[in-house]
């Protein structure tokens, strides 16, 4: 047992090396991984997919039950084949199996198999390890065939080839070893082992062991069953992937729309990529770290961030996890209780009171399971605490040196921007040069994304329908617009996310179901205008469209694309979108110019703000500020391109968690000129600014 412990103990801080190095990488490629936004996702889960996902599991598991039937009784002469139990019990059995196979390291927990077979109903450990040998060895050959197809299907199959090359020796391998070498060896032992040797008990139990598997085996070859196995093998590989594509589904649709639009060849090649790193001889815990690590691999290689990759394949691996954990524990108890258990050497009262006490335990670990999940999710996703906490005002500076410092630069007007200073995210404004306070919004939603139309009277929001919504999730926002004078806010669209106005102050622009480019009239109900839409015409499908900017006197669009063509684009007068970079939040340095701004890497903080001077021109670094604050984000310019607020932390990166300030520049001035305007330890986000003229 201290063995046993020692082994899970260190399998759990090999996991946790391999995800701390996992996240490191992440971090360094400008992501943000949190474990808010983990069980987020996860809570966020389409759960009538999970459901299904749950239902292929529990069907493949009988078909492997099936299989496992198969396999017992054909290794079996014809007179023992009764003692193998029913279907029912031997899916028990699998069941438990599924849990228990990656609990220990190297996939040692595939033996709890032989175990209850053999301790439940007197199986042969012989038979139990040939039925789970041969089940192994056509689980890879179904594999094979569904990783050609995968080949066959992705234009990008040929990182694959290496894989179904790897595959097709570990077939040929396997099959030739267990149907030829193992036979040799074991009758070799029998024949040659001295019998000084044969006298340790061990020895010989090993030895007659291997001859009766090998017999097994060799009843299985001859039994011409091989063609049922290879289907029913076949079978459970389609049910095992659909099953992971629909969860995998069910997790990033609502929180990655282009993960979720990737198409059946790519999100397979990250889950096999996903389970042949798991099945590496790596000592990880329920695979965790290696399985993550294989599924990143496949879907960076395809275009997507590594910080969405990781997200996404932790999450639909921890859900999988808690769904086979639950099953397989409550199998176990079944099991446990199971009234025909072949143990004619216990006293029934003794089998129960065993029974009884590994009940509690089981039973014990599940309620703790179940407790420990929901206090994680109470935790870390409720409304109050799934963005960063409200923090406190910084005493440092202070009001009345805010107030000094925007009288010193020299401009009015009005910056606006997003924080949850007093909750969930608002929508506040500051006056230039006063430094006056309003919050614009308070509504108990999150509000982002202020923009000024062109006159700067009124002030399009995005809202999310729940009281907090990941600003990473593009589905779950309708635009509004508050009408500073009046302050009374308007619903202009549903389903609509980060809207601008366009040049003529009478239009908004924004990003509809994550994959589409609308400009409709800010009037509620006014018919849209379909710009771009991803899967039709220029843009790949399965791309997200991110933060639209009107400029270049209004015949400029500029927008970020997250998925396979991942980067920053601009379109001038309807042409084709032409990119610019691999950054993001790109925007234009004024109404009428055609220089365009955007967030990248590297820099001294990971992140740098650069420039280019028209679409052919050479990019140029803006601004990479020294100091704490050097982690620049969401760049806006003033109509005249003259003045620039933007987000900076110092190191972190989510949109709506980092301790983000708002800062205001006069663009080229010395960057000792550069102001900062919020001085908070909550979320400072998306900020806008309108000069006077």
């Amino acid at each position: 047992m201290k063995k046993i412990l020692a082994r899970i103990i260190g399998s759990a801080a090999v996991s946790a090396l391999v995800l701390y190095l996992l996240y490191a990488a992440v971090s360094h490629s400008g992501g943000e991984l949190s474990v808010a936004r983990i069980i987020h996702c996860v809570k966020n889960a389409v759960w009538p997919l999970v459901a299904v996902y749950a239902l292929c599991h529990v069907f493949q598991t009988f078909i492997r039950a099936a299989r496992a039937r198969m396999l017992l009784r054909a290794g079996m002469p014809e007179h023992e084949r009764d003692q193998v139990p029913g279907l029912w019990r031997v899916s028990l059995v699998m069941f438990v199996r599924g849990a228990c196979v990656d609990m220990l390291p190297m996939r040692v927990g595939e033996l709890s198999y032989v175990a209850m077979l053999s301790g439940g109903y007197k199986i042969s450990v012989a038979n139990c390890l040939s039925s789970l040998s041969i089940g192994l060895l056509f689980d890879f050959a179904a594999l094979l065939i569904v990783l050609v197809a995968a080949i066959t299907a992705l234009s990008q199959g040929l990182s694959l080839v290496g894989a179904a090359v790897v595959l097709v020796i570990v077939c040929v391998v396997g099959w030739f070893g267990l149907f030829k070498i193992l036979p040799w060896f074991a009758a070799l032992l029998q024949k040659r082992s001295p019998e000084r040797i044969m006298s340790i008990r061990w020895y010989a139990w090993c030895v007659k062991t291997l001859s009766e598997t090998a017999e097994a085996v060799e009843f299985v070859g001859l039994s011409g069953k091989v063609t049922q196995v290879l289907l029913l093998s076949a079978a459970i590989r389609l049910l095992k992937y659909l099953g992971l594509y629909i969860l995998f589904l069910g997790i990033t649709s609502q929180t990655w729309p282009d993960l979720a639009g990737a198409g059946v060849p790519s999100v397979l090649t990250a889950l096999i990529s996903a389970e042949g790193a798991a099945a590496l001889p790596v000592p990880t815990f329920m695979s965790f770290g290696s399985y993550e690590a294989g599924g990143i691999l496949a879907l960076t290689a395809l275009g997507f961030s590594a910080a969405d990759s990781m997200a996404a394949m932790l999450s639909t691996h921890l859900l999988s996890q808690m769904l086979d954990y639950g099953l397989g524990g409550l199998a176990f108890l079944v099991f446990l209780w199971s009234p025909r258990l072949a143990q004619p050497d216990i006293p029934e009262a003794d089998r129960k009171r065993r029974a009884a006490h590994m009940s509690a335990g089981v039973a014990a670990g599940l309620v703790a399971f179940v407790v420990a999940v929901g206090m994680l999710f109470s935790f870390f996703d409720s409304p109050e605490t799934a963005e960063s906490s409200e923090g406190i005002g910084v005493p440092v500076e202070g009001a009345e040196n805010v107030q000094r410092a925007l009288r010193i630069a020299g401009v009015e007007g009005r910056i606006a921007w997003s924080s949850n200073r007093e909750g969930t995210h608002s929508i506040y404004m500051i006056e230039l040069p006063s430094g006056k306070k309003t919050r614009l919004t308070n509504a108990k939603f999150t509000d982002t994304y202020p923009r000024f139309s062109p006159d700067g009277k009124r002030v399009a929001f995005s809202r999310s329908h729940l009281p907090y919504v990941s600003q990473r999730d593009q589905l779950k926002w309708d635009t509004w617009v508050v009408d500073l004078a009046a302050g009374e806010e308007t619903l202009v669209a549903t389903n609509a996310f980060t809207a601008v106005w366009d040049a003529d102050g009478e239009s908004l622009v924004y990003v509809r179901d994550g994959g589409k480019l609308v400009k409709q009239k800010a009037v509620a109900g006014a018919t849209e205008e379909m710009l771009l839409e991803a899967g039709r015409g220029v843009v790949p499908d399965g791309n997200e469209f991110q933060t639209p900017n009107v400029g270049y006197n209004g015949r400029g669009l500029a927008f970020t694309l997250r998925g396979s063509a991942n980067g920053t684009y601009v379109s001038v007068d309807g042409a084709t979108p032409l990119r610019i970079d691999g950054g993001c939040e790109i925007t234009w340095q004024g109404r009428d110019s055609s220089t365009m701004l955007w967030v990248n890497h590297p820099g001294k903080q990971k992140n740098t703000i650069f420039k280019r001077d028209g679409i052919k021109a050479e990019t140029e670094t803006l601004l990479d500020v020294e100091g704490d604050y050097s982690h620049e984000y969401f760049p806006k310019t003033s109509a005249d391109g003259v003045w620039m607020v933007y987000g900076a932390s110092t190191g972190g990166h989510e949109h709506d968690q980092a301790d983000y300030e708002i800062f205001l520049w006069k663009i080229g001035a010395p960057q000792s000129e550069i102001k900062r305007v919020t001085w908070h330890t909550g979320n400072d986000c998306w900020p806008d600014i309108f000069v006077d003229e």
